[in-house]
């Protein structure tokens, strides 16, 4: 129930945020826990060979469990990835599975960090921001037109929506689309 309303993924975020205390309540009594990362990859988060290795556990309590703003922090920016590229999947769905995991995250990362320093905090101009990026392979983020739309971005969706749509066709144009020029769409290797 601690992560009922997290995406599972950033169990190994939450997982390095806590003080030895912290993880040795949350994690009582597990011998091996694996999970899959943002990327596909099945990752080890604890490993320990037999009960007796691990240290005796604290009484499992909201005092050891509650989380400070720091550690809150860190795992609300850990899911405002994940709820953008889930987003970005619903969006353009098969368009991104020709996109390797590990690509796609790392691209997709870069674009809500470079988005957030831009201003854009919700969703849905993240989003906007990084279809253009998608589109053209992060090329659009340099062009002149679009740094100047940029410098001064709207704070209504509807008015940076149709501001993204009325850029030219040199800033649409000025790289292919990330799933065009992934290694893995260029072999025809399966994302």
């Amino acid at each position: 129930m601690l992560l009922r309303w997290y995406d599972t993924r950033i169990l190994p975020i939450l997982l390095g945020c806590l003080t030895l205390e912290q993880h040795a309540a949350f994690a009582a009594g597990t011998l091996k826990w694996e999970a899959m990362d943002r990327t596909g990859a099945i990752v080890t988060l604890v490993d320990t060979a037999t009960p007796s290795a691990q240290p005796e556990a604290p009484r499992f309590g909201a005092r050891l469990i509650a989380l400070d703003d720091q550690q809150y922090a860190l795992l609300v920016d850990a899911s405002a990835l994940d709820g953008l590229l889930r987003q970005l999947r619903r969006v353009i769905p098969d368009e991104l599975k020709r996109v390797p995991p590990k690509e796609l995250t790392s691209f997709v990362s870069h674009c809500l960090e470079l988005a957030v320093a831009a201003g854009l905090k919700d969703l849905d101009r993240q989003t906007q921001f990084a279809l253009l990026g998608l589109c053209t392979s992060g090329r659009a983020y340099e062009q002149p037109e679009f740094r100047q739309f940029m410098a001064k971005p709207p704070e209504s969706l509807d008015t940076f929506y149709k501001g993204i749509q009325a850029l030219s066709d040199s800033v649409w144009n000025a790289g292919p689309p990330l799933w065009e020029a992934s290694p893995a769409a260029k072999t025809g290797a399966p994302a």
